[in-house]
């Protein structure tokens, strides 16, 4: 099992059409997004246009859950309308990179893609105030014995906008920051133990964690 905490000082910002875009984390480390060479990759972006066009990513599932304000998504296919759907604030929603993809409100918004290969799920969720959770409640999806565990690498990662958080383990924590991300990599044989560690932040507000796993 591995620990990989990363810094928001790490992160790569770049334009893009109707915004900036921020890259958290890419795997393999020495992949390129410009290049499609990554297998996954997690991103915040900027929406600072009212309307906006997303990039066509063949081959790529995409996850995306805005944080600061609604946002509405058109999809279509070969000039097919498909459907339409309004995220709230903290509101997953999974669709096709293939897909042409339209966007209304400005926002700024959590990304997780994945290329053929890589088996994922992103998750809001909240923190009370002085709480903590252990992993596997709070997070079962996760662990749901139909995802494709065996033979895999999995990772689970964790990352908050709006406050500090630790994770507990063996009598030891790890603190992050705002902003940071937490990865955990982990074999099939450690997940009992990953479900055990325990999530808590200590502001007095409500806060929101965003968690994600993926399996490749």
């Amino acid at each position: 099992m591995q620990f990989q905490k990363i810094s928001q000082k790490s992160y790569k910002t770049n334009a893009w059409t109707n915004g900036e875009s921020t890259e958290i984390y890419i795997f393999p480390e020495d992949g390129n997004y410009t290049d499609r060479t990554f297998l996954w990759r997690v991103s915040t972006a900027t929406v600072a246009t009212e309307s906006s066009e997303f990039t066509v990513l063949f081959g790529v599932k995409r996850w995306i859950m805005p944080y600061d304000a609604t946002l509405h998504l058109t999809h279509t296919n070969n000039s097919k309308p498909l459907y339409s759907i309004t995220l709230k604030p903290y509101e997953a929603h999974c669709f096709k990179g293939d897909w042409n993809t339209s966007g209304l409100g400005i926002t700024r918004d959590f990304n997780l893609m994945l290329k053929e290969g890589a088996f994922g799920i992103l998750k809001p969720t909240k923190l009370l105030p002085d709480t903590q959770y252990d992993l596997g409640h709070l997070f079962q999806e996760a662990f749901d014995e139909r995802l494709p565990l065996a033979d895999h690498i999995l990772t689970l990662g964790m990352y908050s906008r709006d406050t500090d958080f630790e994770i507990v383990h063996d009598a030891q924590s790890i603190h992050c920051e705002c902003e940071d991300l937490l990865l955990i990599h982990y074999k099939l044989e450690e997940v009992d133990a990953v479900k055990a560690f325990m999530i808590a932040q200590k502001t007095q507000k409500t806060s929101h964690l965003v968690l994600f796993a993926v399996t490749y």
